[in-house]
C-alpha cells in the first residue's frame, strides 16, 4: 500500500514537531493526527501508544538530522592532499549540522528526558555521533599523514575538538558568528594536528 509509508512518515515528522515544541508529557496526540491531517485512529494503526509514537519519531528525526553529517563524511579525501585545509572544510561541515534549530531542539529535549527515556540517548548516540564517529575512524585510519594507534579514540577527538565550541554557542539563543564559527573549528582542528600529525 503506497499511501502507508507516506502517512507514516506525515505522522512520525508532525510528531516531532508537537513533542519538540511542547514536550513529551504536554504533547496531544489529537494536535499530531491534526498535523498529519489523518484520524486519531490512523496514529495507533501506526503506533501502538504515545510512547512508541515518541520513540519512533524521534529515531526518524535523529537520521533525517544525522543525514547531513553523513554526507560531510562522503565528501571526505581518504588521501588529503592539504591535511589541514580539507580538515579543516570537514570540520566546517560537521560543526555546522549543530547549528541546525531542529538539531539544537532535539538536544534540549534529549537532556530534559534523559531519565524517563534513557533510550532516547542510546538512539541519537548510535544513530548519530557513534555512527559517524565509526565511519570516521575507517578513514583517517588510511591517512598516511596521521599517527593514530586508535582511530576511534581520534575520531572522537576531532570530532570533540572542532564541534565542541560551535555546539556550546549553539545552545545559546545567538548562533556563532561566522568569525567565531572559523576560529571554533580552525583552533579544534590545529589542537587535532599537534596531537596526530606524524610530522608535528
Amino acid at each position: 500500500m503506497p499511501g502507508r509509508p507516506r502517512k507514516r512518515a506525515a505522522i512520525l515528522r508532525a510528531a516531532a514537531e508537537v513533542f519538540l515544541r511542547e514536550g513529551y508529557e504536554r504533547a496531544s496526540v489529537d494536535e499530531i493526527a491534526a498535523l498529519a491531517d489523518v484520524a486519531k485512529r490512523t496514529v495507533y494503526n501506526h503506533l501502538a501508544d504515545k510512547e512508541a509514537l515518541f520513540l519512533a519519531a524521534f529515531e526518524a528525526a535523529f537520521d533525517r538530522v544525522n543525514a547531513d553529517m553523513l554526507a560531510a563524511l562522503d565528501e571526505f579525501p581518504d588521501d588529503p592532499g592539504d591535511l589541514e585545509h580539507d580538515l579543516i572544510a570537514f570540520g566546517r561541515k560537521l560543526a555546522g549540522c549543530h547549528l541546525d534549530p531542529e538539531v539544537t531542539a532535539l538536544r534540549q529535549l534529549m537532556s530534559s528526558e534523559a531519565t524517563r527515556h534513557p533510550e532516547l540517548v542510546s538512539s541519537w548516540r548510535d544513530r548519530g555521533p557513534g555512527r559517524v564517529a565509526a565511519l570516521l575512524a575507517e578513514r583517517l585510519g588510511k591517512v598516511t599523514a596521521l599517527r593514530i594507534d586508535d582511530p576511534v579514540r581520534a575520531a572522537h577527538h576531532f570530532m570533540a575538538l572542532s564541534t565542541y565550541e560551535v555546539q556550546f554557542r549553539a545552545t545559546d539563543a545567538r548562533k556563532p558568528s561566522a568569525k567565531q564559527f572559523d576560529a571554533a573549528v580552525g583552533d579544534g582542528v590545529k589542537a587535532f594536528l599537534r596531537a596526530y600529525d606524524r610530522h608535528a
